[in-house]
């Protein structure tokens, strides 16, 4: 439609066929009225592209023979988004949530009020899906050794206390509305993040630039929570803290970096030594071998795709 912006919406998906039905139904009925659905098939081996093209012709698959990661599946979206469909904007999505049916037109509004401020990343309110009025997140706080930590508004009920647009130093990303400008400019996911952190990056690079964050109240999603890889898996723990050392390597100082490293190892070790206690050895050693993991990157600097076989 003439004069309102196109944007392509994303949705990444890795053997998640039992939860698309709820994702694409939602994404499907947005109120807004330039908009083309797109989904990543990131190497799912469940049928999933079969189950869309047959229940959902509206939505454009995409698929990929192997699980690209976070990182690279959606780096395809955004390359078709912006290079291919010449998109305004791309709005990427969980493929473990549920869309407001508003959300995305008061995203596009926000994002176009505030382009004189250099609006480049906007996400609004998530809400846990079994607690559909419990926040999960609406932002990232700092941290001053880890640099960022924990989600502004985890656990408490909406009781309007979130209600202004308001900038963010980072944001989570289970949505996010992403300018076209910023892909141009400063590129997509660094594919060294398989997950975890990769959104975390994205952002300080686009910081660096210039480019602001902004949460926008009126835009709501609900979220199962980590459906993919689970949110307290051997796995996810793994790479959240591999990641985190990545993270933090490349994009703050020597002395933050060390710093964070000693912090680190006193935080997981403490944390460890109490999965130990409770008999939990997997999430123990997990803990210890991500944080091993980020250090021997530093010298090896090769992209780690899966975790060591002991967590599988």
């Amino acid at each position: 439609m003439q004069g309102t912006p196109f944007v392509v919406v994303i949705v990444l998906n890795y053997n998640g066929k039992p939860i698309l039905q709820d994702c694409l139904s939602s994404l499907s009925i947005l109120d807004y009225p330039n908009y083309k659905l797109v989904m990543i098939d990131n190497g799912s081996a469940d049928g999933s592209k079969e189950f869309v093209e047959k229940e959902f012709p509206n939505v454009h698959v995409l698929r990929t023979e192997k699980n690209l990661g976070y990182s690279g599946g959606l780096n395809l979206g955004l390359k078709y988004a912006f290079e291919d469909c010449h998109a305004d904007y791309c709005l990427y999505a969980n493929n473990d949530t549920r869309i407001d049916r508003d959300a995305l037109k008061h995203l596009v509004e926000a994002a176009e009020l505030l382009k004189d401020q250099k609006a480049g990343f906007l996400t609004g309110k998530v809400f846990y899906m079994d607690h559909p009025e419990i926040i999960q997140t609406v932002g990232i706080s700092a941290h001053p050794y880890l640099w960022y930590k924990g989600s502004i508004g985890e656990g408490e009920k909406d009781n309007g206390q979130y209600n202004k647009i308001e900038e963010r130093i980072f944001l989570d990303d289970m949505y996010m509305l992403v300018k076209k400008d910023v892909y141009f400019e400063v590129g997509g996911f660094d594919e060294a993040f398989f997950c975890h952190s990769e959104e975390i990056d994205w952002q300080a690079r686009a910081k660096a630039k210039g480019w602001k964050f902004y949460f926008v109240p009126g835009a709501k999603i609900w979220h199962k929570h980590s459906y993919t890889i689970g949110p307290s898996s051997p796995r996810s723990v793994y790479f959240a803290i591999r990641s985190r050392v990545l993270a933090i390597y490349r994009n703050k100082g020597f002395l933050f970096f060390l710093r964070f490293i000693i912090y680190l190892f006193y935080y997981t070790s403490r944390n460890a030594y109490g999965q130990v206690r409770r008999k939990r050895y997997k999430p123990a050693v997990a803990m210890l071998l991500g944080y091993f993991s980020g250090l021997l990157w530093l010298i090896h600097k090769k992209k780690g795709e899966d975790v060591p076989y002991f967590l599988r």
